[in-house]
């Protein structure tokens, strides 16, 4: 096989390797609870480059995790990367962010590297980090990373105010 062709069956790979993670959009993350199965409306759903949950290291357990509603002490960092078919592949060096989030049953959270379009060369472009919450009602809204030690006090005391209806 020549080099062309090696490359050309290497990017299909990856590519069906990329869509395959887009399939199934009904499949359930990886249980970061004790007991049995619960039910999708049981859980939340936490997605991204998650390094750390409640101080249990899990960056090689997968993007997609199942907690019980409460508080959650999230963390992230590190590299991470994505193919694109808008913008090609591009990888990216996460800041140490932690984020204290108080969950809801039916609810996802998503932490992602948002790249700005707009800004610099095409294989050279900024972005930054977005956490969402994204309710049952489909609701969304925009959850800050914790910015001391006391935002995530008030999250473990269970005093987070809750989501503006």
């Amino acid at each position: 096989m020549n080099y062309r062709a090696q490359h050309v069956w290497g990017v299909a790979l990856v590519l069906a390797w990329a869509a395959s993670a887009c399939v199934g959009s009904d499949r359930r993350g990886v249980p970061l609870y004790t007991g049995g199965p619960r039910g999708s409306d049981e859980v939340a759903i936490l997605v991204g480059p998650i390094t750390r949950v409640d101080g249990v290291d899990v960056p090689t357990r997968g993007h997609a995790f199942e907690l019980l509603p409460g508080c959650h002490i999230v963390e992230i960092g590190g590299k991470e990367g994505a193919l694109s078919p808008q913008y090609g592949g591009w990888i990216a060096s996460f800041p140490h962010l932690t984020y204290a989030f108080e969950m809801q049953a039916r609810a996802t959270y998503k932490i992602t590297f948002e790249v700005d379009p707009s800004v610099g060369q095409p294989d050279n472009r900024p972005g930054q980090v977005v956490a969402r919450e994204h309710d049952a009602q489909n609701r969304v809204r925009v959850i800050p990373f914790a910015r001391s030690a006391a935002d995530i006090k008030l999250c473990q005391s269970g005093s987070v105010a809750a989501p503006a209806k």
